[in-house]
């Protein structure tokens, strides 16, 4: 069986920005060919290292994400570098660039330039700040990048500075939202026939996952660090507690969401402290979590955290799952790595690393049941391929390229324009699914009900939502645009032949439901194949749908907790914590279940077969942390919190500035840009200190470095330090705010991160994007439907039903 990319060829000069793209594409059965330089790729010398030695076959950073693919030498400073290169052109589909996109267009041989010889190529580029605007030549690491898009000032503990996420998760979360980008500019070559550049940002794809703060900051509050707890409203209420030998995510929801989670708690309590402040509470379904006080809540966690601290790991791990509280202890790396649901879901793949030996590698970003995917190659040895690559060039100067099926214009339309999308989403990995394809042309059907509303639909945490209305909440504004929605009680038998009808004309089922639900209603991927057996379904889950935790529920939270990111992010003698605002597994599973359903639909269009997906939270959010699994299977450590801190760069952190929780961002990599970030502070005398001459020194005395880079920053803003950086080609940032990175940040203003949107209900106010640019075809965003606001609509014209025949639906309680 072919893979759904087969045939699929792609010249991949990403760096670790762009990495991840690569290996989904590889994954899905492409060639991807790593073009690299004499020498090797400058990320080949990232730590971690094999045996602690740096070379250019021994890190475990690049050899965790670029496995499944073919390496490649050429030397594009020479012609015959560039010639070779642009020769493979001619056979590519795809061509992903480094984060310096104007490396290829200086030697001619940007995708731009190459389309008049091959018109259906793809560019795609992943870079600090996009490839247009006024931010577009700074330079960036990951923790600066990140810290102009908000995230990073949401991430802390108050009372210290900022502190960045575990390994490069804005890497990470860019990378794939690359591939979503090529995949659809792939979709539209095969209907269109014509190539286009795909542009992501990493600040703009972290920023994306500001939601939260984006709402709050339409109400004039600026969320900011809570440490270990949550502030997604008024109440900043605790989300991961100590116990014996770790930590654990815990988190307490309001309403039927959280009701027998949080009274299985409470009766656990009890079992050990007859009386306790939870008992107050006598219905827990009826329990309003935006309704407590901040010295409410206290009263609780003065309960809640003394409990936890005396159980170990394991403890919490039986307890929760025979108690059905959630709660999910903080792996590390070896846990994952050892981890029987994983294993019980063929999740490695065991290959023999010629640099490393043998390994297990995460086999899939998800499941596919008809067209084979997964790594099952290692990454490759420096130009391994070059000799092979080059005589199949020299024997095939040209492939053939494939006609489109027919050609239509689809930029006004969206790409995904024709197909049809029945959405049981619910709150945000559903509803993002759901959203990035409609965002992108699809017509999209969410189907709803008003007598078991989407919780971000109730989730009135903001003065301009209330309590009777399901139409006021703007978290389902942002999370559910483009979409027409029909409210229907599913358990009702009359709405059976409503939703087999939508069934028959669908192209994708999506649905996030805990798994079971929606087959215990019929509608099961089993069951919907044998009404439309062309179907693409696409199921996503904390857990997966099989394997001993798939019917355990939770949220983004948990996956943070099981997938090892808690356990990496935060300070050595402090809880973990993950941002107070700007979750991470509820904003990337989205993206990997489009780049599932684009595939999938791209494999059906040439096959005429559907198939069934499934992506799981954990899994998807685990491959984030591969560098330091690897690093656990080759030098039996287990990576542990490091707060703003990396090996290979000194300084490198965040610093006071002028002002109240002003901080910026500062990365030095190496003497070369030492030498830079010496000149651009004015070259003061400590600087000159032989402490300070190495790298090696810098890393040996880096407490003391830190606090001499703090007086230079105390007196200076956060954007005064960037400027002056960054005009010495040194990475700094600014740490920015709510107000700096929704109200004044000229990049994000000029990619148009937010777009203003007309809202009946809420009125016209600025809309989430999707976090990728393509220059064809691009998002076109529109309104969140008001509940049951095209009920008529499906019914009648959709389904072709008479007037009558709507009517006695509406009488008999149907659509509701």
């Amino acid at each position: 069986m072919k893979p759904m990319l087969h045939g699929m060829r792609v010249l991949d000069l990403s760096d670790e920005m762009g990495f991840v793209c690569g290996k989904i594409l590889a994954e899905l059965g492409a060639e991807v060919i790593k073009v690299e330089r004499p020498g090797g790729d400058a990320s080949r010398f990232l730590p971690p290292f094999r045996g602690d030695e740096p070379g250019v076959e021994n890190s475990l950073y690049w050899r965790a994400f670029n496995a499944g693919k073919r390496s490649i030498v050429l030397d594009l400073d020479g012609e015959a570098g560039v010639q070779a290169f642009r020769s493979l052109a001619r056979t590519a589909d795809v061509i992903l660039e480094g984060s310096n996109p104007r490396f290829l267009a200086s030697r001619g041989i940007a995708p731009s330039d190459l389309r008049a010889e091959n018109p259906r190529l793809i560019g795609a580029a992943v870079t600090a700040f996009g490839r247009t605007g006024p931010y577009s030549d700074y330079i960036a690491s990951e923790l600066t990048a990140v810290a102009m898009s908000g995230v990073l000032n949401n991430t802390g503990d108050p009372d210290l500075p900022p502190v960045k996420e575990s390994l490069d998760s804005g890497y990470f979360h860019a990378g794939v939202a690359a591939a979503v980008g090529v995949l659809l500019a792939y979709y539209h070559v095969d209907l269109a026939g014509d190539g286009q550049d795909v542009d992501v940002s990493v600040q703009e794809v972290a920023a994306s996952r500001m939601t939260s703060a984006i709402v709050a900051w339409s109400e004039g509050l600026a969320l900011s660090r809570e440490g270990h707890k949550s502030q997604l409203g008024p109440t900043a209420t605790d989300w991961f507690w100590p116990c014996q030998d770790g930590h654990l995510f815990w988190h307490m929801l309001g309403g039927a969401f959280g009701a027998t989670a949080n009274k299985a708690l409470s009766d656990w309590i009890s079992e050990y402290e007859p009386v306790h402040a939870l008992q107050e509470v006598e219905d827990w379904f009826a329990f309003d979590k935006a309704g407590i006080t901040q010295e409410q809540w206290e009263r609780y966690a003065a309960v809640i955290g003394p409990f936890f601290a005396q159980f170990t790991r394991e403890d919490i791990r039986r307890e929760s799952i025979a108690r059905g509280i959630n709660a999910t202890v903080a792996n590390e790396p070896g846990d994952i790595h050892a981890c029987e649901h994983l294993r019980s879901r063929d999740y490695w793949t065991r290959v023999d690393d010629p640099a490393l030996g043998e390994i297990d590698l995460p086999a899939y970003f998800f499941k596919a049941s008809a067209a084979t995917s997964g790594i099952t190659t290692p990454a490759p040895l420096l130009g391994a391929d070059t000799e092979a690559v080059l005589a199949e060039l020299a024997e095939a100067p040209g492939l053939a390229q494939a006609s489109p099926d027919g050609q239509r214009e689809t930029g006004s339309a969206g790409v995904l324009a024709g197909v049809r999308v029945l959405d049981f989403g619910w709150a945000l990995v559903g509803s993002l699914t759901g959203k990035f394809l409609g965002d992108h042309g699809a017509e999209v059907i969410r189907v709803e009900s008003s007598t078991r509303p989407d919780m971000t639909r109730v989730d009135r945490r903001f003065s301009k939502s209330s309590r009777t209305s399901l139409d006021d909440k703007p978290w389902f504004a942002h999370f559910n645009t483009s979409k027409e929605s029909l409210s229907i009680d599913l358990k009702n038998p009359a709405s059976r032949p409503i939703i087999e009808g939508l069934i028959r004309q669908a192209d994708v089922i999506n649905e996030n439901f805990t798994p079971g639900t929606l087959a215990g209603l019929g509608y099961g991927y089993e069951e919907v194949i044998k009404i439309n057996p062309d179907v693409v379904y696409i199921s996503g889950s904390l857990f997966g749908q099989t394997g001993p935790l798939a019917k355990e529920w939770g949220i983004d939270g948990t996956g943070a907790a099981i997938s090892g990111r808690l356990h990496l992010t935060g300070w050595p003698d402090r809880t973990p914590i993950t941002p107070s605002a700007g979750i991470y597994g509820d904003y990337i599973v989205p993206l990997v279940n489009t780049i599932g359903v684009v595939a999938a639909l791209i494999h059906r269009r040439r096959t005429g077969e559907g198939q069934y997906l499934e992506a799981s939270m954990y899994e998807v959010t685990a491959q984030q942390i591969a560098p330091a699994i690897l690093d656990y299977q080759v030098n039996g450590r287990e990576q542990d919190r490091v707060g703003n801190r990396v090996e290979n760069a000194a300084p490198h952190g965040v610093y006071p500035c002028a002002g109240e929780d002003r901080w910026s961002a500062i990365a030095v990599f190496g003497d070369e840009e030492w030498v830079r970030f010496v000149d651009a502070i004015g070259a003061p005398e400590w600087t000159s200190e032989p402490d300070f001459a190495t790298h090696s020194g810098r890393k040996r005395h880096e407490d003391r470095l830190d606090e001499l880079v703090s007086q230079w920053t105390r007196t200076r803003q956060p954007h005064e330090v960037m400027r002056i950086l960054q005009a010495a080609g040194v990475r700094g940032a600014a740490v920015q705010t709510p107000h700096d990175f929704i109200d004044a940040d000229p990049q994000l203003n000029h990619r148009q991160f937010l777009r203003e949107v007309p809202n009946e209900v809420l009125g016209a106010f600025p809309h989430q994007v999707p976090p990728l640019r393509l220059s064809l075809t691009p998002a076109n965003v529109t309104a969140a439907p008001k509940i049951g606001e095209h009920n008529e609509l499906i019914i009648t014209e959709r389904l072709g039903m008479d007037e009558a025949e709507y009517i006695e639906l509406l009488l008999e309680g149907v659509l509701q």
